[in-house]
């Protein structure tokens, strides 16, 4: 599952996928929309540690927003409802692995350069958590954008994701300003 802060969000992939909008009633998806989405092929199998890439397009900018995974379970009864000592074991949505990515933010597209640098300056921090950013990169990021705004750190964006400081996701979200 993947949020978005747009309207305009399109699937971008060639598999058999199924994608369909969470509801905002459910704990944990109140804000944007949530988009979740299953393989409904029959010859595909996602085994555990396995890499799977989904696409989305958007003319929104990317912004940082929350991702969710996890395994449906469908418990098949003849029938008749499920005990409450079984169905109380079956995972919730608050339980499922929960990270961050890169979607679409609609907000982000109106804002001025000082706010664009606002913006990037208040995710640092978070970029460093989550991983995307090495703490020298950060470091470094902050002063440029401070002093420069965001084309203080256009030029480093290549050689930084060679020299693994930073991730494809970081400068997506810089070049998307």
């Amino acid at each position: 599952m993947v949020q978005t802060f747009s309207k305009d969000v399109r699937p971008a992939y060639g598999g058999k996928f199924l994608n369909f909008a969470m509801s905002r009633n459910l704990k944990g998806f109140e804000e944007g929309t949530w988009i979740d989405f299953a393989d409904v092929s029959d010859d595909v199998r996602i085994d555990p540690g396995q890499s799977v890439t989904i696409q989305f397009s958007s003319p929104e900018p990317p912004g940082l927003v929350e991702c969710r995974a996890g395994a449906e379970t469908i418990v098949n009864g003849s029938d008749e409802d499920v005990p409450e000592a079984l169905y109380s074991l079956l995972r919730g949505y608050d339980e499922y692995l929960h990270g961050w990515t890169i979607g679409p933010v609609d907000k982000l597209k109106n804002l001025s350069p000082d706010e664009k640098t606002k913006y990037l300056l208040d995710k640092l921090a978070q970029f460093r958590k989550i991983g995307w950013i090495t703490d020298e990169a950060a470091i470094r990021y902050e002063r440029a954008l401070k002093r420069a705004g965001i084309n203080g750190v256009l030029n480093w964006l290549d050689q930084d994701i060679k020299a693994q400081q930073i991730t494809p996701e970081v400068a997506a979200l810089i070049e998307g300003m």
